[in-house]
């Protein structure tokens, strides 16, 4: 009873996005189908080009001369309205001077995953303890290995 009152529920929200019945033809006449206003939406927003470079001070102009991209892929690519791919995101870090990860992640938050990495390796150097791998303790014999422990 739960799984139907569940699918009704689904049901229902499904409805509510969908628009008025829309017809159109086939090879055997004329069918009806709901249109989800959803389904062609503009992707939700998956790359910061525009906020790295308010961040880093870049003019749109600045990145053109850096990548030898022309005026209308630069602006469209900061503006969201050109698709990029894996070259496009290197060129676009390499002249940013930034890893390409990175454009994937708000400067906020690249800048916190850079702080947190140093403060992670300055910890480790204050520890001034050699690191080693498990399988270098198990070639120890058992009295050094409880000192290494």
């Amino acid at each position: 009873m739960e799984k139907v009152f569940a699918m009704a529920v689904l049901f229902q929200k499904m409805k509510q996005n969908a628009s008025a019945k829309v017809s159109f033809f086939t090879n055997d006449g004329k069918a009806l189908s709901f249109y989800n206003r959803n389904m062609n939406g503009a992707p939700h927003h998956d790359w910061y080009l525009r906020e790295w470079l308010a961040t880093l001070r870049v003019k749109q102009a600045r990145l053109m001369e850096l990548t030898d991209w022309d005026k209308r892929k630069t602006s469209e690519l900061v503006n969201g309205k050109q698709r990029y791919n894996r070259d496009t995101v290197n060129e676009a870090a390499h002249a940013l001077h930034i890893a390409p990860f990175e454009l994937l992640m708000h400067p906020e938050d690249a800048m916190a995953l850079r702080q947190l990495r140093r403060d992670a390796l300055r910890i480790a150097a204050e520890q001034r303890r050699e690191y080693r791998t498990q399988p270098d303790l198990d070639d120890l014999p058992d009295g050094d290995r409880r000192k290494a422990g």
